[in-house]
């Protein structure tokens, strides 16, 4: 037998509400058996799967965005690391208001700050913040 399909929600009424439920589907050539797992096991499974979750979402964002012909615009070479270096005073990201900002600098008499659309990744906004940053301090230097 082999798992066929594996599917966790979460639950939004009854006495599981806004815990996860899983269902495991596994199947051989003539059997099929479906599972649903307790709340506890369910919530145990995601950690596991996380990181395949965020890469298949990520490779999703990527081909939308070519379909839809947004530039990506974070080339993927760049380090997390390497962005928040380029950021003096380091930064805030919120992720209600999709925002990333400068902690230090200015622009303006305006917190130097960048947003990302739905269809892109913080990751984006942090690199035109970064760009941007680079841009000012050597217009500042001439």
């Amino acid at each position: 037998m082999q798992i066929d399909s594996l599917k966790i929600e979460m639950d939004h009424w009854g006495e599981n509400k806004g815990k996860y439920i899983a269902e495991v589907c596994i199947k051989d050539e003539k059997n099929k058996l479906s599972i649903i797992m307790n709340p506890d096991a369910s919530g145990r499974l995601l950690p596991l799967v996380a990181e395949e979750l965020c890469t298949a979402a990520a490779n999703y964002a990527d081909g939308l965005r070519q379909k839809l012909q947004i530039p990506q615009a974070n080339p993927g070479n760049v380090r997390l690391e390497d962005l928040l270096q380029g950021v003096p005073g380091g930064v805030i990201m919120d992720t209600q208001r999709r925002t990333v900002e400068s902690l230090a600098y200015e622009s303006n008499g305006e917190v130097m700050h960048e947003e990302w659309s739905e269809y892109e990744r913080p990751m984006d906004a942090l690199y035109r913040l970064c760009e941007r940053i680079k841009k000012a301090m050597n217009h500042e230097q001439v």
